[in-house]
């Protein structure tokens, strides 16, 4: 009876911990991807760039392009921060104004990661099990300051 008892303990735990475990990384995943792309940015590390954002015909302008030592420190900075995923309807200043995070699919593959150092949101999304940064919008942001200098 005693064994049957501790049995059912172990199976109770297992169940409230496995639940926990299971919540943790729904919303970590996403911040995990976006530092360790952020990172590999700094260090301008090729492979990691690569490894950790989706494909992208501009993504070489991400190794090859100069690196200040003050942005450097601004990304390291970055990945040091507390990131969070957004969540729908939750709504951060930017300039110009505010961006109000839309409704996610229902699915849930995709999510925006965002720290208060941060000037935008980095977009991911889950690709074969992995999240993935979406560098589309950021290459896009560098190529309108590129041709605005």
């Amino acid at each position: 009876m005693r064994l049957l008892r501790i049995f059912a303990l172990l199976l109770f735990l297992a169940g409230v911990l496995g639940g926990r475990a299971a919540d943790k990384p729904a919303s970590e995943a996403p911040v995990a991807a976006v530092k360790a792309f952020i990172i590999a940015l700094a260090e301008r590390d090729e492979a990691k760039i690569r490894s950790s954002a989706l494909p992208n015909p501009h993504l070489a302008s991400l190794w090859t392009d100069p690196l200040s030592a003050e942005d450097k420190a601004s990304l390291l900075r970055i990945a040091q921060d507390e990131l969070r995923v957004l969540k729908a309807g939750e709504s951060i200043p930017m300039e110009g104004g505010f961006l109000t995070v839309p409704p996610q699919p229902a699915k849930g593959g995709t999510a925006l990661v965002y720290g208060d150092s941060m000037l935008y949101p980095l977009p991911v999304q889950r690709v074969n099990g992995a999240w993935k940064v979406n560098p589309g919008p950021m290459l896009a942001g560098r190529e309108k300051a590129k041709k605005g200098k």
